[in-house]
């Protein structure tokens, strides 16, 4: 199914496991867990554009009647973006509101985290990530989707609706 992250055996504190999704931009891995999101797309769906809009904001998508906002998470929170940023597009939902952010790739296996790790060096990542878990051959950054966005930034995205 996705790939298991092995954990010294003596420790059963290191148990517990949580499914994520890994997605890569901004040169780094970053995980969300599989329960929060909704969908993940093609960036190939076309965009509506807004007028004016910030330049984080892509545009909007309209998938089974729900207007969604397309973000660019790297722009919005001045991280480097990677060049194929755009290939997917996932879907979140936050605040009761669903936002797609794009991203370059999403690997394609699932990866199972223990979920009572975390790294020292969380404070050399993006505000948005809540803890650093290992894998194989790099480090992960899981993110806190209520962490992405502030209320101000969610308030400005809905003022750039096309169906305002």
């Amino acid at each position: 199914m996705g790939k298991v992250v092995q954990f010294p055996q003596k420790k059963t504190l290191y148990e517990a496991t949580d499914q994520i999704v890994v997605l890569n931009f901004a040169s780094k891995n970053f995980g969300i867990l599989t329960e929060r999101v909704v969908e993940i797309i093609s960036g190939k769906t076309p965009l509506e554009m807004v007028p004016n809009a910030p330049n984080w904001l892509s545009g909007f998508i309209t998938i089974r009647g729900h207007l969604i906002p397309v973000v660019q998470l790297g722009k919005l929170k001045n991280i480097d973006s990677s060049p194929n940023i755009g290939e997917k597009i996932v879907i979140l939902e936050i605040g009761q509101k669903y936002i797609g952010f794009e991203v370059g790739e999403v690997l394609p296996d699932l990866t199972r985290v223990a979920n009572n790790v975390s790294l020292p060096g969380l404070e050399k990542w993006p505000e948005f990530v809540e803890k650093l878990v290992p894998d194989e051959n790099s480090i992960i950054g899981i993110i806190s989707p209520e962490k992405i966005l502030s209320d101000t930034e969610i308030d400005e995205i809905w003022k750039y609706s096309p169906q305002q």
